[in-house]
């Protein structure tokens, strides 16, 4: 039987899966409550890399600002 990875914190999941799909008010109130831009999930996915992977411009741009902060 295969074992599940450890948890990533779930806000930090959460962003990833809000940048791979689009999602840029659920992206913007993930970051309002605390989620780090930079901090990756445990396969290494950043939100900038799953942003890229969905092909959302607008998220790549907006996560780009953020990080500059």
């Amino acid at each position: 039987m295969r074992s599940l990875p450890t948890c990533q914190p779930p806000i930090e999941g959460a962003l990833v899966l809000a940048a791979l799909k689009g999602q840029t008010l659920i992206l913007n109130a993930l970051l309002r409550a605390g989620a780090e831009v930079n901090k990756c999930t445990t396969d290494g996915t950043t939100p900038l890399i799953a942003a890229v992977s969905g092909c959302s411009e607008q998220i790549v741009t907006l996560l780009l600002e953020k990080a500059q902060m």
